[in-house]
C-alpha cells in the first residue's frame, strides 16, 4: 500500500466509522443515563460522575462528531452557519473533549480514596463531586474561552484570528488536559490503589476492622473493576490520537512532504478511532458492574411491559 492509497484508505474508514459510532455512542449514553438514574444505583459512589460523563459524552457525539464528520466526509460546514456556530463549535470542540478525559481522571482518583481511606469514603457524602465538576467546567471554561473572542466569520470562511503563537499555546494547553495530564494522573492513582492493595493482602487484619472491610470489599471490588476497564479503554482510544496531535502540532517542517501527511491521514484515523472511548461506557458498565447489570434488566422490563 503505497502513501496515497494509505490516506483513501484512513478517509474511507473515518468516513463509514461515523454511521455506527454517531448510532451507538448517542444511544448508549442515553441508556446509560436511564440506568443511572434509577434509585438503587444512589448506592454508586461515582454515580454523579458517570451521569456528568454520559451527558457529556452525548455531546461528543450530537455537537462535536457530528460537525467534524460531516466537515471531513461530505464537505459541509456546520460552522459557516453563522457567526455564532463559528465561535461555538471551535470552542465546545475542545472543551468536551477535555471534559471527558478529566472525568475519567476524576474516577480514578474517587477509586484511589475509597482505597487509601476507607472508612472515611464509606462515610462520606456525594455533594462534593458535584462540586468538584463545577470548578472543572469553570476551568475548562476559563481556558477555552478565547475561542469565543478569535474565532470570526469572514468572506465564508470561520477561521482563527489569533496569533501564531497563541494557536500553538492553546493546542499545547488542549493536549496537556484531554491526554497529558489523565493519563498521568490514571498511572499515579492506579499504581498507589494496586499498592495499597498488595500491602494490604500481605497484612493480617484485626478482627475489629475485619468486617468494617467486608462490609466494603463487594462495592470497593466492582469499582475497582470498573475503574481499571475506564481507564484501559480511555488509554488505549486516546493515545494514538493525542501522540499523532503533538507530533503535528510541533512538526515545523514542510507539511507538503509524503510523511507529513501520512501523519495527517494517521490523526484523521486515530481521531475518529478516539471516540470509541465515548462509545463504549455502556458496554464497560455491563461488563464491570454486577449491579448496573440488575438495574438494567429492570429497566428493561419495565419499558417492555
Amino acid at each position: 500500500m503505497n502513501s496515497t492509497d494509505f490516506q483513501t484508505f484512513a478517509n474511507d474508514l473515518a468516513h463509514y466509522s461515523g454511521y455506527p459510532l454517531i448510532i451507538i455512542g448517542v444511544l448508549g449514553n442515553i441508556l446509560c443515563i436511564f440506568v443511572l438514574f434509577r434509585p438503587k444505583m444512589k448506592e454508586s459512589n461515582i454515580r454523579t460522575y458517570l451521569i456528568g460523563l454520559s451527558f457529556n459524552d452525548i455531546g461528543v457525539f450530537v455537537i462535536l462528531m457530528i460537525d467534524k464528520w460531516l466537515r471531513h466526509s461530505y464537505r459541509i460546514q456546520l460552522r459557516l452557519t453563522s457567526q455564532f456556530a463559528c465561535k461555538l463549535l471551535p470552542f465546545l470542540d475542545k472543551y468536551v473533549l477535555e471534559t471527558s478525559s478529566l472525568i475519567v481522571l476524576l474516577i480514578s482518583i474517587e477509586r484511589m480514596v475509597a482505597i487509601v481511606f476507607p472508612i472515611r469514603y464509606y462515610n462520606l457524602k456525594s455533594k462534593h463531586q458535584r462540586f468538584v465538576l463545577c470548578i472543572m467546567f469553570f476551568i475548562l471554561v476559563a481556558f477555552n474561552s478565547p475561542a469565543l473572542y478569535f474565532y470570526t466569520l469572514n468572506h465564508s470562511k470561520c477561521y482563527d484570528s489569533a496569533p501564531k503563537y497563541f494557536i500553538k499555546i492553546k493546542y499545547i494547553i488542549f493536549y496537556i488536559f484531554y491526554w497529558i495530564l489523565p493519563v498521568i494522573g490514571l498511572l499515579i492513582t492506579n499504581g498507589i490503589i494496586l499498592y495499597c492493595l498488595k500491602k494490604r493482602s500481605d497484612s493480617v487484619n484485626i478482627k475489629a476492622k475485619q468486617q468494617t472491610f467486608l462490609k466494603l470489599k463487594q462495592k470497593v471490588k466492582e469499582g475497582l473493576y470498573l475503574l481499571f476497564m475506564i481507564s484501559a479503554l480511555f488509554l488505549l482510544c486516546t493515545s494514538p490520537f493525542a501522540i499523532c496531535g503533538i507530533v503535528i502540532t510541533t512538526y515545523k517542517g514542510n507539511k507538503n512532504t509524503t510523511f507529513a501527511k501520512n501523519v495527517f491521514a494517521v490523526y484523521v484515523l486515530a481521531h475518529f478511532f478516539s471516540y470509541f472511548n465515548n462509545a463504549l461506557n455502556f458496554a464497560v458498565y455491563m461488563l464491570a458492574s454486577s449491579s448496573f447489570r440488575q438495574e438494567l434488566k429492570g429497566f428493561l422490563r419495565i419499558k417492555s411491559k
